[in-house]
């Protein structure tokens, strides 16, 4: 997917490489993002520069058209290999790159041990687990989400 993404580029990192230090820039600033568009699990190239100028401190704002791979979060979507960070009597936390999930326990699941047995399968803390999207919550510039487990 193509999306606009800025930065601000120092003077120093003005030079002939300078779209390889755009392109650093964005991926490290938007490799594991939320944003309203979306989650980005990777920024892959710079297709264009679509706007540009200079502030007050002689540093480069720009505009950039990036390819970038894009999860469209919205309900009903499976995310594969959650890793399950907590198990509590009231719900099991997992995470998929930084986005955080609940699974709550509505009598799906049970408790011993941190630990839990859902159809007669065991998990503890650090298994991975498919998930079903069941509501979603984007503030603060991060995603929150509720989940089912995915039979």
């Amino acid at each position: 997917m193509k999306i606009v993404l800025d930065c601000i580029l120092e003077p120093k990192f003005i030079t002939k490489d300078y779209r390889n230090n755009i392109l650093k820039m964005l991926k490290e600033e938007f490799t594991y993002k939320s944003l309203k568009q979306g989650y980005i699990t990777k920024v892959n190239s710079i297709v264009d520069i679509v706007h540009n100028h200079i502030n007050s401190n002689y540093n480069l704002n720009i505009k950039s058209l990036c390819d970038v791979e894009l999860i469209d979060l919205k309900k009903d979507i499976e995310l594969r290999d959650c890793n399950i960070i907590m198990i509590h009597n009231n719900g099991i936390f997992v995470n998929k790159f930084t986005i955080k999930i609940l699974i709550p326990n509505n009598n799906t699941f049970e408790y011993s041990d941190n630990q839990c047995v859902y159809k007669e399968k065991t998990y503890k803390c650090g298994d991975k687990i498919n998930i079903i999207i069941q509501d979603i919550r984007f503030e603060k510039n991060e995603y929150t989400c509720i989940g089912i487990f995915k039979d």
